[in-house]
């Protein structure tokens, strides 16, 4: 796919940081006219960022996307779809991707077991796939999980790949005429913070929101708010310190024991970007966790999620 073939977008993306490829940002849309209509709102927006060359383009194939994630550009896809999304990890594009929806679907839980899925809500989710996600999953997190402790979604999402958002996450008087949403659901301002999250991983190459069907692009306050949320994914990509190095990075560590935990932890703040790490003492595997995290180890009390990851 050669790169002078995407379109810049009029007046963005005119990038003045160091040529870092992870910088580099591709809406995809499925035609020229749900493009117009999405950039009829977002050309609204504040222009912030000057780290990012941002471009758009039209229907391009599986192939095409492949070789832009390979040439470490991150792909934003409005025409995304589980199926997709498995063909990707199937040939090892990605292998790491956290599923943001109301539901668990049992499709993705059978093709990727171990996957998070971010804001299910419980009452639309079988027993056997609450106990599924329960055992296997160190990530997920229900509705209830995270309503008012969204700020402890972030080391789930700080090393991502890959996320699939799909719409019936969100709560449906905010969403108007979405039929996939329920009364109970993320609100708009939650998940802008999310898409956030999502865009400031290191690590994130692909961030598909899943099965935006004809009326979803007939309804101006849906794209106005799909278009503010990518807004603000694009914010976490520009505010992302490209220093994540343990031996190179400013880091205060914080030695802890924590009860019935044999090792030492290490807890450590990365002075540069504020953001928290865990490892056992004398192991290098460094892993996400929040002040908060923290906080609580050092009162005794070690979460699940980290524990798990940790010593699994």
């Amino acid at each position: 796919m050669p790169i002078d073939k995407l379109e810049h977008l009029v007046e963005w993306g005119k990038s003045t940081f160091p040529d870092h490829p992870s910088n580099h940002i591709l809406f995809n849309f499925h035609s020229p006219e749900t493009k117009e209509q999405y950039l009829n709102h977002f050309l609204c927006l504040a222009n912030h960022f000057q780290k990012c060359d941002i471009r758009t383009a039209v229907a391009l194939t599986i192939g095409d996307i492949k070789e832009l994630i390979q040439l470490g550009w991150v792909v934003v896809d409005f025409t995304s779809s589980s199926s997709k999304i498995f063909d990707f990890v199937k040939d090892k594009t990605i292998a790491d991707v956290k599923y943001i929806s109301n539901k668990i679907e049992k499709e993705v839980l059978k093709a990727l077991p171990e996957t998070d899925f971010i804001g299910f809500q419980r009452h639309i989710v079988e027993q056997a796939d609450l106990l599924h996600v329960d055992t296997y999953s160190l990530g997920s997190s229900s509705l209830g999980m995270i309503k008012n402790r969204h700020t402890e979604l972030e080391p789930v999402f700080r090393t991502v790949q890959a996320v699939a958002f799909d719409l019936s996450a969100g709560r449906s008087s905010e969403w108007p005429g979405m039929n996939i949403c329920l009364p109970t659901g993320l609100s708009v301002e939650e998940i802008c913070q999310i898409f956030r999250y999502c865009g400031s991983s290191y690590q994130i190459e692909y961030f598909g929101i899943n099965d935006l069907n004809p009326e979803v692009w007939q309804n101006a306050d849906c794209i106005s708010s799909i278009a503010i949320a990518c807004w603000y994914f694009i914010e976490g990509v520009d505010s992302r310190v490209f220093k994540n190095d343990y031996a190179i990075s400013g880091f205060q560590e914080f030695v802890l024991n924590v009860k019935d935990i044999e090792e030492s932890l290490v807890f450590a703040i990365n002075t540069d970007d504020g953001k928290w790490w865990v490892r056992v003492e004398d192991s290098e595997k460094l892993i996400p966790c929040s002040k908060e995290d923290y906080e609580r180890a050092s009162m005794g009390f070690l979460s699940d999620r980290l524990f798990r990851k940790l010593f699994t």
